[in-house]
């Protein structure tokens, strides 16, 4: 990979590597089995348990504890299915950025756009891990096995107990570097695609009259009866540049299609099962004492956190290719074309016609995704908090009164 242009993706890339599930027409037989079996492992096994446990009847906090972990887990297992499938156009994916980006000169805010996002993935996934060390922590003290779940023998013994706790955490962290892996590529595409849009925002913007003087002569008195014509390198006219900028838009458009096809399962899962578990993470919230079980409240405040941050980022980068993109006929406005002849004026015209919609990214298309999506998911979950904490107030007040 080209570090100037693929640096942030290296790390997710190599984590999916190292757990088998990066398979491409490339992959030897042994490493397809090898991600199959860590997949199994890791996901469907791990998340049958669990609702084996639900079978049991164990009241509506233990219900609400193991529902705020489930669902993620089996979302996962899905995400990584729809990944593994599509490795290979994933790939082409990376080609067509770089044949995009080829077309411009990378500058510092491009650089700048590239490293926040990729401080951005760290934040995320050092929120998750830092949800699961205060899960061990939580163990430690407790003495009891952190996530609920049936297991094919008893754990009546310390070695039993403890080779539980050491499967767990170990599926825990190995869970979160996939998850966050699976979930920050396509944050990662749609950041490069607004700065794409933000570079032929510039690139329109910098279309200029041009002087009609192509050549010079230059008199050299010393040489009589001889005139020296320099010819200057002939430039691009608009025009040409122009079309280039159409050809660029037309790539780039290109590219946002086939990021919502690859990656709009992915996104649409997220927008589905982050809902449901920040309604179940809320309540875990109303009835946890940040008092007396202060690590396992923390636990569940960053729990609550990363599914906030993650979705989040591609609202907020797919709201940025929208606004991008609606500025590309401002930007051309703006340039100097009412000084060039008719031809290029309807050329103008024709660009500003096709790119005055802005471009909005969809999940499946059942819903946008943007920042006004992003908040009514807050809004929901939110609301589902507030009503279990007046209701947790009520029974609180009802039981004094009785008293």
């Amino acid at each position: 990979m080209d570090d100037e242009i693929y640096f942030i993706f290296q790390t997710p890339v190599r984590i999916l590597k190292f757990f088998g599930l990066w398979i491409n027409k490339k992959s030897s037989i042994f490493y397809k089995v090898y991600g199959i079996l860590v997949h199994l492992l890791f996901f469907e096994i791990y998340g049958f348990f669990m609702t084996m446990y639900l079978t049991k009847s164990h009241g509506l906090a233990i219900y609400a504890e193991v529902m705020s972990l489930l669902p993620a887990y089996f979302s996962c297992a899905i995400k990584t299915i729809n990944f593994m499938t599509r490795v290979d156009e994933i790939e082409e994916l990376f080609m067509m950025i770089k044949n995009c980006a080829k077309d411009f000169e990378i500058d510092r805010k491009f650089r700048k756009d590239l490293i926040e996002v990729n401080w951005m993935y760290k934040a995320f996934w050092g929120g998750a891990t830092f949800s699961v060390l205060l899960t061990i922590v939580s163990t430690l003290l407790s003495q009891t096995i952190s996530v609920r779940m049936w297991f094919p023998f008893e754990v009546d013994t310390p070695f039993r107990f403890w080779i539980v706790v050491i499967i767990q955490n170990l599926n825990s962290l190995s869970y979160t570097a996939v998850n966050m892996a699976v979930v920050i590529f396509p944050v990662f595409f749609m950041c490069y695609i607004a700065g794409l849009f933000e570079l032929l925002c510039k690139q329109l913007e910098s279309l200029k009259e041009q002087s009609s003087l192509k050549l010079s002569v230059m008199q050299k008195p010393k040489i009589p009866n001889q005139t020296v014509v320099i010819v200057k390198p002939k430039e691009p006219t608009n025009r040409e540049k122009l079309l280039k900028c159409i050809e660029i838009h037309l790539k780039i458009i290109e590219l946002v299609r086939k990021v919502q096809k690859l990656f709009s399962t992915v996104i649409f899962i997220e927008g589905l099962i982050s809902t449901f578990v920040l309604c179940t993470t809320s309540f875990l919230l109303t009835i946890i004492s940040p008092q007396m079980q202060t690590v396992i409240f923390l636990k569940v405040f960053f729990l609550l956190m990363t599914w906030l941050l993650q979705i989040l980022l591609p609202c907020y980068y797919s709201e940025r290719i929208t606004c991008l993109s609606g500025e590309l006929s401002t930007s051309l406005f703006h340039s100097d074309w009412m000084m060039e002849n008719r031809e290029y004026q309807k050329l103008v015209v024709f660009f500003m016609q096709n790119a005055k919609r802005p471009i909005k990214m969809s999940a499946l298309g059942i819903f946008e995704i943007d920042l006004e999506t992003f908040m009514k998911i807050a809004n929901t979950a939110y609301s589902f908090y507030a009503v279990f904490k007046r209701s947790d107030v009520k029974k609180k007040h009802g039981k004094r009164h009785h008293e």
